[in-house]
């Protein structure tokens, strides 16, 4: 998900910087699209599997968090949103009343005309992707990546593949890339393996306009150097 590596080394410091930009860019790109509308019906819930939950004390974050991974809407239950996917957009009529004395809310998001109501990702084909959730999605990764915990995992594997290379020790390394990944790449619409982080790529790659961002670039050359580019420069050494 990256681009070749900085020629020269970002300091701890210019990554957690970027990050802070990328969060930045991400809601700026998020409030320039095209906003949908939102229906609450309180005492109802809705059809659809539970991508992902959150805590509900903020619905405008949930509501953005929702639109930016492609939701249909959200069941707000005991304080905890629950985003919900769907093959299409919601109605009122799809919902089930849970009576006057059940606390639940569901929320549909209604897209804006012409826009394409979220799909449910099969081989082959994959949700699109806008620049918002192209660089929501980094912001995921980089904040993933940039972990301690991450970083020091990985800097061993790096290591003791330097000791001794063998394709064991590079099949731990990328499983250890793919698992974190994987933790992140469901909530856009693809698959937690190598297709769905090919069809990552694919998609960007054929778009332009994705190209040709300026966040979208930083973002990724970071990530590599996070992944990558940091540990081969040390190794190399």
């Amino acid at each position: 998900l990256g681009s070749a590596p900085p020629t020269a080394a970002p300091s701890e410091a210019e990554v957690t910087v970027t990050i802070v930009q990328a969060r930045r860019a991400a809601a700026t790109a998020a409030a320039s699209e095209k906003a949908g509308t939102w229906t609450a019906w309180p005492n109802h819930d809705g059809p659809g599997a539970d991508l992902e939950n959150m805590p509900a004390n903020n619905l405008e974050l949930v509501k953005r968090r929702a639109e930016l991974i492609g939701c249909v809407g959200f069941s707000v239950w005991q304080g905890k949103a629950y985003l919900k996917r769907n093959p299409r957009t919601l109605r009122k009529e799809d919902l089930s009343f849970k009576g006057e004395a059940t606390p639940v809310a569901f929320h549909i998001f209604a897209p804006p005309p012409g826009a394409a109501a979220a799909a449910p990702l099969a081989r082959g084909s994959g949700p699109s992707l806008s620049l918002a959730r192209v660089l929501a999605l980094q912001v995921e990764l980089l904040e993933v990546f940039a972990r301690p915990s991450f970083q020091r995992r990985l800097s061993d594997l790096y290591e003791a593949e330097h000791r001794q290379p063998t394709s064991s020790q590079q099949d731990v390394r990328l499983e250890l890339l793919l698992s974190t990944q994987g933790s992140v790449l469901p909530r856009y619409g693809f698959e937690a393996s190598w297709h769905g982080v090919q069809q990552l790529m694919g998609l960007m790659d054929s778009s332009p306009a994705l190209k040709a961002s300026a966040d979208v670039l930083r973002n990724g050359l970071i990530i590599d150097w996070l992944v990558r580019g940091k540990f081969e420069k040390a190794t190399a050494a």
